[in-house]
């Protein structure tokens, strides 16, 4: 019979793999280190390149982000207000109502409104007609004010699909708005201002440009809501414009025969 032998008995001199500890001694680690391993600091000039180069990295990190984002604000405000805009024409074709979307600008309208609803606010109501102006009648229930995303506005609400600029600052052209309400109110209904109660304004607020949908499905006039990036200052009476890029400027487009709603972007 063949007896098994360890290898050491063979080898003179040789040692197991792993040898017994002798007595008293402590076990040993797994992830002891040899006395004689040494360690090396980084140098200055090591340090200093990785930072440099970390530094490039998040550069372009922070570029690329920015690029990303650019126009993101005034994009979903785009799509949000068309929407609304859509919904709003549905409602009066289906109800056979006059609606329109109440947009406030600074100069429309004039007072009895809190400012932070200038330039960035919109809610739908009912309105009639008297003559050809159009007066506040009832909010649609279920409906509120509803806002864009902080630093992008509402530029102007009218009949010219464009604005003009000058050193960053907006010169709304205003040209052939639909005011709904506007004054003077006359003697026979329908004949209310727009009630702002709810929100610690008047009762009877004026001047509202907007965009109105008749029965039909149709607007009242070619229309174009112009929204981009920029901030309304109540204290100076001033819209100014904070982004330039076309990128961060968009057109909606009211079609009067159709009433059908688009957007696209261009520059200003």
């Amino acid at each position: 019979m063949c007896r098994s032998q360890n290898i050491s008995d063979k080898v003179p001199g040789s040692k197991p793999l792993m040898a017994a500890p002798s007595a008293g001694s402590a076990p040993p680690t797994r992830f002891s280190r040899s006395p004689e391993v040494g360690f090396r600091a980084y140098t200055l000039m090591e340090v200093l390149l990785v930072l440099v180069i970390s530094s490039f990295l998040m550069l372009i990190t922070v570029t690329s982000y920015s690029e990303l984002t650019k126009g993101q604000g005034v994009n979903i405000a785009t799509r949000n207000l068309a929407r609304k805009l859509i919904l709003a024409r549905s409602y009066a074709i289906n109800y056979r109502e006059t609606v329109a979307i109440l947009m406030p600008q600074h100069n429309y309208p004039g007072s009895g409104l809190p400012s932070s609803y200038y330039h960035r606010s919109y809610r739908a109501c009912i309105v009639g007609q008297n003559g050809s102006d159009y007066y506040f009648k009832r909010w649609i229930s279920g409906e509120s004010w509803e806002y864009t995303p902080t630093g992008v506005a509402i530029f102007e609400v009218d009949g010219s699909n464009g604005v003009t600029t000058s050193s960053g600052k907006l010169a709304p052209q205003n040209v052939n708005p639909t005011l709904v309400s506007p004054v003077p109110l006359p003697g026979t209904a329908p004949n209310k201002g727009v009630d702002c109660s709810d929100i610690g304004g008047d009762s009877s607020v004026t001047n509202f440009a907007a965009i109105v949908f008749r029965p039909s499905g149709k607007s009242v006039g070619a229309r174009f809501v112009e929204i981009g990036e920029g901030v309304y200052s109540p204290g100076t009476l001033t819209l100014t414009v904070t982004n330039l890029d076309p990128k961060a400027y968009t057109s909606i487009q009211i079609n009067p025969h159709t009433g059908r709603v688009s957007y696209e972007q261009q520059a200003p």
